[in-house]
């Protein structure tokens, strides 16, 4: 609660004090951190050459020990549209193979909004249980420090169709400078027969030169049981 405080007297003072001065170049690009746990392909204000590698770490501890972590690489075929590669793993096995799509739809440095489409393809290795999520997403800065971004998507299995999971992902940024932004995303699924869950990740994300970049966070998850405490980490290489 003191966190959600904290960042509630941020928004307020950065808000009025916003009115009061003109937007600044890092505004006008409408950049927009990505969230830590369900990130995109690339930035929606992506350039063509663009690529990227980067590692996902994540731990709940309802999963007995067990550290799920997915080594990907995306890539900016053109402005705004970008593709991934994902191996999701689970301790040292492989999960899954994982595909994705992302394409900017709108951008308006006037409203400093920016809007995309993401498609994803998920397959065991024996391609016989695929799932396919579609996300659509608003990202909007409201001043040089504050920004919001929201993924709203559907998930459904391809082979037996068992209706949809409908899932939210919605953060808030303060971007203190060019190489720290603070952050709290909140994730939630559910498939509307009561089977889902609540993850919610306070996060600092960190720059470096050369293109390196950190990010961690510390939360909590309910899956409509159990509260269980998570922590996630993100190790990134940008090629810009």
């Amino acid at each position: 609660m003191k966190f959600l405080f904290c960042f509630f007297i941020l928004f307020l003072s950065d808000v009025v004090y916003a009115k009061k001065k003109a937007f600044d170049d890092y505004k006008t690009k409408v950049e927009v951190p990505e969230p830590l746990y369900i990130d995109l392909v690339r930035s929606l204000t992506s350039e063509v050459g663009e690529w990227e590698i980067n590692s996902l770490f994540h731990h709940t501890q309802g999963d007995y020990g067990q550290l799920k972590w997915a080594p990907e690489v995306e890539f900016v075929l053109f402005d705004g549209t970008a593709i991934e590669f994902e191996l999701p793993m689970r301790g040292p096995s492989l999960k899954t193979y994982k595909f994705a799509f992302q394409q900017r739809i709108y951008q308006s440095k006037k409203l400093n909004q920016v809007h995309g489409l993401q498609l994803i393809y998920e397959s065991n290795k024996k391609f016989n249980a695929s799932q396919l999520t579609a996300y659509y997403i608003m990202a909007h800065r409201f001043s040089h420090h504050w920004s919001l971004i929201g993924l709203y998507g559907l998930k459904t299995l391809i082979q037996n169709y068992e209706g949809l999971e409908y899932q939210i992902n919605q953060s808030v940024f303060y971007n203190y400078s060019r190489e720290i932004d603070l952050g709290f995303e909140v994730n939630f699924a559910s498939n509307g027969l009561g089977e889902g869950y609540v993850q919610i990740v306070p996060q600092l994300h960190l720059a470096f030169d050369h293109g390196y970049k950190i990010q961690f966070g510390f939360g909590a998850l309910n899956d409509g049981q159990l509260t269980s405490p998570t922590g996630t980490f993100r190790i990134i290489k940008e090629f810009n």
